[in-house]
């Protein structure tokens, strides 16, 4: 199926413009209708991507939380949805979002909905973002709703760098203890292993080694089991 440019009519009689996708002419009309439209006309077909051209970057978490910041922030201002986007894409230093404001300003500019231009652009916004992004848009609390996304992604931010640090610790220990042995084994005994067979003293050495061996495995177990 491909995309097109529909004219159609609002439940208010406004007229608007649509990015529609559909095989045939039944079918847009059949998505102008879920979307609470009249079909008026087809103005274009959206052109394909060209061959081996450059693919969008999906957002990562840290930039999803900048723009919602960003956003949330001039909404609350008193901007309108379309003015604030504009400028988050002036004045964010990244090129990922600069490339998001400048679609998302160009859908808008057409008549569709914040959420459409996040949706069809497949920038790394999750489902639940955007159905919560149309409720905001739908109730007029768009910032409300920013907000309430805002504080759910760094309450998922603060988890993931917990669970991260609880995985870390042990394996930093651990290294060190293994380090330690090896230390021990490789450097230590051979060198008192020296002293005791220049001072004729081979049996003491082996009585010594078992129980430095036996110690360091005793060592690594308890270790390990506080670590785990």
């Amino acid at each position: 199926m491909a995309d097109f440019l529909c004219k159609c009519v609002d439940s208010r009689g406004k007229m608007r413009t649509q990015w529609l996708k559909g095989a045939a002419r039944d079918s847009l009309v059949h998505q102008a209708a879920l979307r609470g439209f009249t079909l008026i006309s087809v103005l274009k077909e959206k052109e394909p991507a060209a061959a081996g051209g450059s693919k969008k970057k999906r957002l990562n978490e840290k930039l999803v939380l900048e723009w919602s910041l960003a956003l949330r922030s001039l909404l609350k201002g008193g901007i309108t949805v379309r003015e604030a986007i504009g400028i988050v894409g002036q004045v964010s230093p990244y090129r990922q979002l600069k490339d998001l404001c400048g679609h998302a300003v160009s859908r808008i500019d057409g008549g569709s909905t914040l959420m459409e231009a996040l949706e069809d652009y497949q920038s790394g916004f999750s489902p639940v973002y955007t159905g919560l992004i149309a409720a905001g848009e739908r109730t007029g609390r768009l910032d409300s709703v920013l907000e309430s996304l805002i504080a759910q992604m760094k309450r998922s931010r603060k988890l993931k760098e917990k669970m991260v640090s609880a995985a870390v610790y042990p394996a930093i220990v651990m290294s060190a203890l293994v380090l330690g042995l090896l230390l021990l084994f490789l450097v230590v005994l051979p060198r008192v292993a020296a002293s005791f067979a220049d001072m004729g003293m081979g049996a003491d050495l082996s009585a010594l080694a078992g129980k430095a061996i036996r110690s360091g495995l005793a060592i690594a177990a308890v270790t390990g089991t506080l670590v785990l």
